[in-house]
């Protein structure tokens, strides 16, 4: 970024064709990068906002019991320090005395460093263990992550996936603000220093 900001000034007094052409793309890929993230994230703020979780599902209480857990990992290699294992989970699990098995979301977990074999403990449920749940009272929406349908009985907070869903929307949105604010930026310096290269 700092590179840009200091190539700028060198490309406009330069007179260097391509050189002002390479700014002028790497603005309009920052411009673009940024309101498609903007959008984004709105798109998702609103809808998270309009939804109504006490109204889209019934709580039953505490009356899941976890069955079985489906859980595997994959290793996420980067630089020494951003080495991280990802684990992912699937609950299966009953509702109530009956015997009809439902299966969860997935759970995903993360932790740093390489993979343990064969040690996945990352889990929020234990097999055995009775959770409280929530039923849907009609179709939902998307946002609310259901791992059985129609029916969609869910052992993960219904009300927690819509805030985690507005919480990622602002986040797209700070960042595409942030993607479209250097794009300003590198617009500005350009402008400005053909102007004065100018004189």
């Amino acid at each position: 970024m700092m590179f840009l900001l200091a190539v700028a000034p060198c490309c406009c007094c330069s007179g260097r064709q391509g050189c002002r052409i390479v700014t002028a793309i790497f603005t309009v890929v920052w411009l673009v990068a940024g309101l498609a993230l903007l959008s984004t994230g709105a798109i998702k703020k609103i809808k998270a906002d309009s939804l109504n979780p006490a109204a889209d599902f019934e709580a039953l209480g505490r009356v899941c019991t976890i069955d079985d857990i489906g859980a595997k990992q994959y290793q996420i290699t980067g630089s020494e320090e951003r080495d991280r294992c990802e684990e992912e989970y699937k609950y299966f699990f009953t509702v109530g005395n009956g015997t009809r098995i439902y299966t969860s979301r997935i759970e995903k977990q993360s932790r740093p460093g390489p993979c343990p074999v064969g040690f996945l403990d990352l889990q929020t449920y234990a097999v055995g263990q009775t959770v409280d749940c929530w039923r849907a009272r009609k179709e939902v929406s998307s946002v609310y992550q259901c791992g059985n349908k129609p029916e969609c009985y869910k052992i993960f907070d219904p009300a927690a996936e819509a805030k985690e869903w507005a919480k990622t929307g602002v986040t797209l949105m700070i960042i595409g603000g942030a993607f479209i604010g250097v794009a300003v930026l590198l617009a500005g310096i350009h402008l400005l220093c053909i102007r004065v290269c100018r004189q």
